[in-house]
């Protein structure tokens, strides 16, 4: 299992999440878990564009290990 950091690009407002901390086995799926709960950031988890994604090797079972919410 690996350990994913993804992080907004361009920056986050309020009610949004700014990053999110995933296990899962791929990139795709650590997207596609992240896009499971957002904020007014919509499901955009799985743009490239807009959200950079980083791994981490480690053991354990896919889910979300950590969201950084900002509430107004």
């Amino acid at each position: 299992m690996k350990l994913w950091v993804l992080e907004q690009r361009d920056g986050y407002g309020w009610d949004e999440y700014g990053s999110k901390v995933i296990r899962a086995r791929t990139e795709e799926k650590a997207r596609a878990i992240a896009n499971v709960s957002t904020g007014d950031e919509g499901k955009i988890w799985s743009d490239k564009k807009l959200v950079s994604c980083e791994r981490v090797f480690v053991g354990g079972e896919e889910g979300e290990i950590l969201g950084s919410f900002n509430a107004s």
